[in-house]
């Protein structure tokens, strides 16, 4: 059977099995602040009681800041004063911890509501800080709830990690790699920032971008409040952002784990080459072909900035083209999934579509801001296929419920995944809307891809600018 899920892009290098693993379910991704080197809007849940410090037992002072909670202003003074001193000395620092330390215990909206005031930015000291008010061996018990993870996007999201997920976001909070992972997510503002967050952490910061901390924080605030904290749904991006600019003669590299769609098994012997963006055919390939090891493994590299797509072809094998959305500025993992053309068909003819062995197809995987697996998604492409001899439409158009393919619904479901068969082998333009309640569809992305007969194009669809 085809897992459609099974193809992508992936966030961190991983050993396969989780790299499927995580392209299985919603990427959970919340970002706060990455230490000493990333872009970052950090959020803390402070007071976690009233408790009484000498006089003080609310509004207490100390480092420099006021604090809504006495045992945290104590603690902070104890054990955290330099960061905290250092961060009121701080022009970036000082303001946002002056709004968040006065929020109440439960005001999560009162909280973010500071994060998007102050951002910080590239802020060590205020990086420095939130670890300190956030780590159980620090200040955590008496300045945070859930490792300073129970804050996300709104009240209903803290409010479900923090019935559901806290053990596994504290355990998050002390865990080197989850925490600089949930805190670079957080400030991301374009849709490949996750990429940029999983390899700066791993080369600045030194910590690998997997551990078993990550995975159960993520499967738990996912599965568990996916919907409370808008998993699939952040779209604060569209409309604003720009792609990080390419490093001049960099070259970046792009790790293919590619399985067979029928068992999972790896894919050996696949071969792969780098396309332009103006070369439909790919007449003339960028490097040279490399091919899949006994583990369905290989690395590309192109140069940084790098727009085209890439060309996947074996003997036993449909012939399949690769899409990202995005330019490629940093190093990237992706799951692909490979088989004989007749699995394809088999698919196809299971969900009631038809399928022409003189057209393409397109199998679109669509993404939100923070590359969160999208429901609610409209494709469209805008030259469909007709039938030669009577001018029939014979375009099939369908999404992905669980792993068949349907026309009876027109938006994405919770994989994010739809597609077409019998599209006319050319250029073609995929757009993609948010279709809201008693509101307008809200443009996303537009894509020009190239679809070949008998094969077909995979296209990752995050919002474009």
């Amino acid at each position: 059977m085809l897992d459609p899920a099974l193809d992508g892009p992936e966030r961190s290098v991983r050993p396969r099995s989780a790299a499927r693993r995580a392209i299985q379910r919603a990427l959970a991704a919340a970002c706060l602040a990455v230490a000493g080197a990333l872009v970052a809007s950090c959020t803390i849940v402070l007071n976690v009681g009233d408790y009484a410090v000498g006089d003080c037992t609310s509004n207490c002072s100390a480092c420099g800041f006021t604090f809504a909670s006495a045992k945290c202003a104590s603690c902070v003074e104890k054990t955290c004063c330099a960061e905290a001193n250092a961060c009121h000395d701080d022009g970036a620092c000082a303001p946002l911890y002056d709004c968040v330390t006065a929020c109440g215990a439960t005001d999560a909206k009162c909280r973010n509501a500071c994060a998007a005031k102050h951002p910080i930015g590239d802020d060590a000291p205020a990086q420095a800080l939130e670890a300190c008010l956030s780590q159980s061996d620090h200040c955590g018990p008496s300045c945070s709830t859930c490792g300073g993870l129970a804050d996300w996007y709104a009240d209903a999201c803290a409010a479900c990690v923090q019935e559901k997920c806290c053990e596994h976001a504290m355990k998050c909070a002390d865990d080197a790699a989850c925490a600089e992972r949930q805190r670079c997510y957080r400030a991301c503002t374009y849709p490949s920032c996750p990429f940029d967050c999983d390899n700066q952490i791993a080369v600045i910061a030194n910590v690998p971008p997997a551990s078993d901390a990550i995975e159960h924080f993520d499967k738990c605030t996912s599965a568990g409040c996916g919907v409370q904290c808008a998993h699939g749904g952040q779209w604060g991006c569209v409309g604003q952002f720009a792609w990080p600019a390419p490093t001049a003669g960099a070259m970046v590299s792009v790790t293919f784990d590619a399985v067979h769609f029928s068992t999972g098994l790896p894919f050996v012997g696949a071969d792969i080459v780098a396309c332009g963006r103006q070369d439909p055919k790919c007449a003339h390939p960028l490097g040279d072909v490399v091919t899949t090891d006994e583990m369905g493994v290989k690395t590309i590299t192109v140069p940084s900035g790098f727009d085209g797509y890439f060309h996947l072809s074996a003997p036993d094998a449909m012939e399949t083209l690769v899409f990202l959305a995005w330019p490629v500025t940093v190093d990237q993992h992706y799951s692909v999934g490979l088989d004989p053309y007749d699995v394809y068909t088999t698919l196809v003819t299971s969900g009631g579509g038809t399928v022409r062995d003189e057209d393409g197809a397109l199998f679109v995987f669509t993404y939100d801001c923070l590359l969160h697996p999208a429901p609610h998604v409209m494709l469209d492409i805008d030259d469909e296929s007709y039938d030669r001899t009577d001018g029939e439409d014979v375009t099939w158009h369908f999404y992905f419920i669980g792993d068949t393919p349907s026309s009876a619904t027109e938006e994405t479901y919770a994989t994010g995944i739809g597609g077409f068969s019998n599209v006319l082998p050319k250029t073609v333009t995929l757009t993609a809307a948010l279709k809201r309640d008693n509101k307008p569809p809200l443009p996303l992305a537009l894509l020009p891809v190239y679809v070949w007969p008998k094969t077909l194009t995979y296209v990752s669809l995050s919002p474009t600018p």
